[in-house]
């Protein structure tokens, strides 16, 4: 957003999050998780930030489809926003590997604070846990399990090759 105002610093400035905040650091839902880190502190920006560049941010909605000739995106409510220039950052999503069981209730991921949200409401019910990928994601994850008091092992997938 900084590099952006100091190119344009009056345009209209449009941000769509799937997610409750726009902005925040993925690597430390660990820290959520685990209670070190409140969401205040996770933030990149505060809620001022967004108020004094105005940004207008469209968060916990989903953008559909993006109209390249007529300038638009439309938003999962049937909301329309014009554009001028648009800059995608889509992030990305978990792969789940296709190994049995990976479906069933008590799997997840760990890449939003909906997948921390829903790790914690489970913890108390678990003693052990299997972390697939040994990446910093899934670090993360482990270290916040154990911190929560729950053994982890982790599983490390290997390449079988392929193109």
């Amino acid at each position: 957003m900084e590099a952006i105002r100091e190119v344009d610093p009056v345009g209209a400035l449009v941000v769509v999050a799937e997610e409750p905040m726009p902005t925040y650091s993925r690597p430390m839902i660990g820290e959520y998780l685990n209670g070190e880190a409140p969401l205040q502190k996770i933030q990149y920006r505060s809620d001022q930030f967004w108020h004094e560049n105005h940004v207008h941010a469209f968060t916990g909605r989903k953008a559909l489809r993006i109209d390249f000739l007529e300038k638009y995106v439309e938003l999962d409510e049937g909301e329309r926003i014009a554009f001028e220039r648009l800059l995608l950052a889509t992030g990305s999503k978990p792969v789940y590997p296709s190994i049995e069981g990976v479906t069933t209730k008590g799997v997840f991921a760990f890449t939003t604070l909906a997948d921390a949200d829903a790790v914690k409401m489970r913890i108390g019910e678990v003693k052990a846990a299997v972390v697939i990928g040994g990446g910093l994601i899934g670090v993360c994850a482990a270290e916040a399990l154990t911190k929560r008091g729950v053994e982890v092992t982790i599983v490390e997938l290997q390449d079988q090759g392929g193109v």
